[in-house]
């Protein structure tokens, strides 16, 4: 018998997705202390560059919260956020040009899981759930 909880009710590959993308902002927010700790490669454009990464995970976090809602809209918006965030990187690592090896594969590594995590959202039984929710929802 399957439990009543709306834990249940999410498909695996969906949960699967907003695992990993969890897992992205934590290690975005470690290669943001990563980078914080370097010394001498801060300037205006690099402080710039985190704070539009920051804001970009917080915004994010929002959308993870509305996907886990059967949110539609949200999994568009996270394609989106995913691009700006990668957009943001790759601005403030050109600013400083001087990233570490770290830094690099810390960037490499957040963005598969994003692409993985994206990819997950649109499998059929994802898709399944999100068409699902929405129809049971109309009068």
């Amino acid at each position: 018998m399957i439990p009543a909880g709306p834990l249940f009710h999410k498909p695996k590959s969906f949960i699967s997705a907003k695992n990993l993308l969890y897992t992205s902002i934590c290690i975005g927010f470690f290669t943001l202390l990563l980078h914080k700790l370097i010394p001498g490669v801060l300037n205006n454009g690099v402080e710039t560059g985190l704070l539009l990464i920051t804001v970009g995970y917080v915004i994010l976090f929002i959308i993870i919260k509305q996907l886990a809602l059967c949110k539609k809209w949200a999994r568009a918006a996270l394609i989106i956020i995913c691009l700006l965030l990668s957009a943001f990187y790759l601005f403030t690592f050109k600013m400083e040009l001087k990233a570490s090896m770290a830094e690099w594969a810390f960037f490499v590594l957040q963005a598969v899981f994003e692409l993985i995590a994206v990819i997950f959202l649109y499998t059929k039984e994802s898709n399944q759930w999100f068409n699902s929710r929405t129809i049971h929802t109309l009068p």
